[in-house]
């Protein structure tokens, strides 16, 4: 398996921070309406600082259907880090890069660690790094 996958970059909309925002029940106003945003000095609607987990539907695809030899029915997750640079705003488009950071066996289970880091399409700076852990239990 390539040690680094680049994926195609994605637009952040308003619509999926805002519907994101009422799944978390977040109350905060800068996630929820533009206006309160920008009135709290923000260049647009923000993202709930969790909204990165979008893109693991997607990693967690790309890895089942690797060579790694993964059954999705034995994957735990492990646990998840994110380390902002900055926030995600409505209007960003962010193209996520993945690395495997490791890949062990420890008795019938294996620990994967994953690197995910979304970068801005204009200015390719870094805006989120997110690490997972996931565990894949041996078979029964």
């Amino acid at each position: 398996m390539t040690q680094k996958v680049e994926f195609p970059p994605r637009h952040v909309t308003e619509e999926k921070l805002m519907e994101f925002a009422r799944a978390v029940h977040t109350q905060n106003k800068i996630y929820h309406s533009t206006a309160a945003a920008t009135s709290s000095g923000y260049p647009g609607l923000v993202a709930v600082p969790t909204f990165g987990a979008v893109w693991v539907g997607q990693i967690l695809e790309y890895i089942i259907s690797s060579d790694l030899n993964i059954d999705y029915s034995h994957i735990v997750h492990g646990e998840q880090h994110f380390l902002y640079k900055r926030p995600i705003f409505a209007g960003d488009i962010l193209r996520p890069i993945l690395r495997i950071k490791r890949d062990r066996a420890f008795g019938n289970a294996r620990q994967i660690v994953l690197e995910v880091t979304l970068l801005s399409e204009g200015s390719n700076d870094d805006v989120l790094v997110m690490t997972i852990t996931l565990i894949v239990r041996g078979k029964a």
